[in-house]
């Protein structure tokens, strides 16, 4: 009777449970030493901190885009300018509520759904106006929208002349737009000034 010949050995294949727990500390530990190393602390605010503010103020900007589109049966336009105006059509916050149809009204009547942005993912505070949206740096979003002759709105700090902030070799860019004064709490002459940090959300790509 011949023998049967030895029936081979399988390899496992893949990550066993340890395997995987090993590479998930090691992963760890190379992010928790690298969070606490000086060069992280320095660099991780000069980029996160602006592209978090730039993420609000592109929220915010779709938020005044769908409140006009949802207003389109009244006079068919964004918010009225101004940071206090941006939160409280945004968010419906200091006007009536319309719980019957789930969205809010206006001051001078009229039902607009929304709210049009999510409050806890952007920062607030008080100011002299009202409630009113916070960058990444606790200063005002500031607000502007095209009445028909010039950008009305503003924030604080405010911009000196906002038609020619948003306008590039004398053609204006946008009918409205909300903008950081970025870390320095100043805007600058326009927003295409070299080395501006403000934070806006309208410049176009060349």
């Amino acid at each position: 009777m011949t023998a049967r010949p030895p029936i081979p050995m399988r390899t496992p294949r893949g990550f066993t449970v340890v395997n995987s727990l090993a590479v998930i500390l090691v992963i760890a530990a190379l992010a928790g030493a690298v969070c606490f190393t000086p060069v992280y602390r320095t660099i991780c605010p000069g980029v996160c901190i602006p592209l978090k503010t730039r993420a609000n103020l592109a929220a915010l900007e779709s938020g005044c885009k769908r409140f006009k589109a949802d207003n389109a049966g009244a006079d068919n336009n964004y918010p009225p300018g101004g940071a206090a105006n941006l939160l409280k059509y945004l968010t419906g916050k200091a006007m009536p509520l319309e719980a019957r149809d789930g969205g809010f009204q206006r001051v001078k009547g009229g039902v607009v759904y929304g709210p049009y942005v999510d409050v806890d993912t952007i920062k607030t505070g008080t100011s002299p106006d009202g409630q009113v949206f916070l960058d990444s740096y606790g200063h005002q979003i500031g607000y502007w929208v095209w009445d028909g002759e010039k950008l009305l709105g503003g924030g604080n700090p405010d911009i000196k002349d906002p038609t020619a902030y948003a306008s590039r070799n004398g053609r204006r860019m946008v009918d409205m737009f909300c903008a950081s004064p970025g870390p320095d709490g100043t805007y600058s002459p326009n927003a295409w000034t070299p080395g501006t940090d403000d934070v806006v959300t309208f410049v176009p790509k060349d």
